[in-house]
């Protein structure tokens, strides 16, 4: 997990952070990855007036204001999901994964948005801890996805992630281990969940061992983008309609 302890490290961090989401966009060239993330929004049911796609590829929900980045530095966009009612919009998700050599998949990251008014942070961080013990039984805590100052210390509110809540699971799964990160805010009436799965055995390769090192810093990217961009009035910005 992130092991942000002093504003040097944050600023560290961050830093870093902003150089991956750079490469992640540059590795695949802003108009191809534009013109591929419209494609996939296009071809989900029911995202019209709910998602679209700005000039640089980030994905925008029009109800929230969440940003979904365009890429990960690890794992590419790969679904829009749009749940409830049709042209609702109240609750959604952009799902990102990378799969190995032989296709089998080895690391997925979904940001959710979802509308709840009046829900408080711990009551809907409880909610998603309840469904991921109910998903992965056998998963075992191992204390929170990211940390922000001295552990142990105080309930994680300090900048730039404002108040959250995070956990960290050790999943086996057929005599492989996964990582699996759940990092949970609220803003501006919004529930932003952020859940990351992955595997956490030896990579196979140098390429996959600089991936896993993305991997641990996904749900803090994640984190970023969403309380960034939900309840934050955006500029104007070019996008792409599906």
């Amino acid at each position: 997990m992130p092991d942000l302890t002093t504003l040097a490290r944050i600023a560290g961090g961050l830093a870093l952070a902003a150089v991956l989401h750079a490469v992640a966009a540059a590795g695949t060239g802003e108009d191809a990855l534009r013109a591929r993330n419209a494609d996939i929004v296009a071809r989900t049911p029911n995202t019209a007036g709910i998602f679209e796609v700005a000039a640089n590829g980030d994905i925008l929900h029009l109800q929230s204001g969440l940003r979904c980045p365009g890429a990960f530095p690890a794992v590419a966009f790969w679904h829009a999901e749009v749940f409830g009612p049709p042209n609702d919009g109240s609750d959604v998700g952009c799902d990102y994964g990378r799969n190995d050599a032989a296709g089998h998949p080895v690391s997925k990251l979904t940001i959710f948005a979802t509308r709840m008014t009046h829900a408080t942070l711990d009551d809907a961080f409880e909610t998603y801890r309840g469904e991921v013990a109910r998903s992965y039984p056998a998963a075992r805590y191992t204390g929170p996805a990211i940390v922000v100052g001295p552990a142990g210390g105080a309930k994680p509110d300090a900048r730039p992630f404002g108040a959250f809540r995070s956990a960290e699971y050790d999943v086996p799964v057929g005599g492989v281990h996964y990582c699996s990160d759940l990092v949970v805010a609220v803003r501006a009436g919004w529930v932003l969940e952020v859940r990351a799965t992955y595997r956490t055995d030896a990579p196979a390769d140098a390429h996959e061992a600089v991936a896993a090192v993305s991997d641990a810093a996904g749900p803090a990217l994640a984190l970023l983008a969403a309380v960034g961009s939900v309840g934050v009035k955006a500029p104007a910005v070019d996008t792409q309609r599906p």
